[in-house]
């Protein structure tokens, strides 16, 4: 059920998500040892991270040896909206992103903290958002996307949050049409990864192994072939 935003004062979209997460603010930015938290109330912490999860990866070593649960908070833009401004005339133009995030993207995010995605202790929480971006125009005449400035990214709906806590909570992130026996290359097409970066549908191949939802078994001429396992549960290979 999509969720209207109110107005905000914080022009930045991390922290309109960590008020929505916890609207105490004397819960915000908490001192762990010798780093800081987005969130902590007593041994939960929650990080919120768009990309970049290998950044985590000396905070999550510190926190799960320390004894405390960690949700990792992953944003995906579900629909964009760009808003682009002439700053000599004060003009804007508003128009709908081509570019729109879905719940797989967060596996090539995960292969970055594959050490850690079978910690008890370590749970995600993806959430669905509609987003409008203002971009300042470039250029002697304003009107230079190329250069463009972000002034400001925020949300203008919630749409869906989905929290995993066990490997088989991520079957709703997989293709529905993804069938049992895959290669990455497969993977890629099915779940409609970017083919700019090659290695991305590897890194998340590799997350989807690291959870036990995919398991190698075999090869498909000279390319790996892998067997999905939507349980996450240990399976016996014949």
């Amino acid at each position: 059920m999509s969720e209207t935003i109110g107005t905000f004062n914080e022009l930045s979209y991390h922290r309109q998500l960590k008020y929505r997460l916890m609207p105490d603010s004397s819960f915000h930015e908490q001192k762990v040892g010798r780093y800081i938290a987005d969130i902590r109330c007593g041994k939960e912490i929650i990080e919120i991270q768009s990309c970049g999860f290998y950044k985590l990866k000396p905070k999550l070593s510190y926190y799960l040896s320390e004894g405390f649960r960690v949700t990792v908070v992953y944003p995906i833009e579900a629909a964009k909206w760009l808003i682009w401004v002439n700053p000599q005339t004060g003009e804007s133009t508003r128009r709908r992103s081509p570019k729109k995030g879905q719940l797989s993207d967060i596996f090539p995010e995960m292969y970055g903290i594959r050490e850690f995605l079978n910690h008890p202790g370590l749970s995600f929480l993806a959430i669905l958002a509609e987003t409008e971006e203002i971009r300042l125009l470039g250029g002697k005449d304003g009107n230079t996307k190329k250069r463009a400035k972000r002034l400001e990214r925020k949300p203008t709906a919630f749409l869906q949050e989905i929290r995993c806590s066990h490997p088989k909570d991520f079957h709703y992130f997989i293709p529905t049409d993804l069938p049992e026996y895959f290669t990455v290359q497969e993977y890629q097409k099915y779940s409609r990864l970017s083919r700019r970066n090659p290695l991305t549908a590897h890194h998340a191949v590799g997350a989807l192994t690291a959870l036990g939802l995919a398991v190698r078994d075999g090869n498909r001429g000279k390319a790996y072939l892998y067997r999905w396992n939507p349980s996450g549960e240990p399976l016996i290979l014949t």
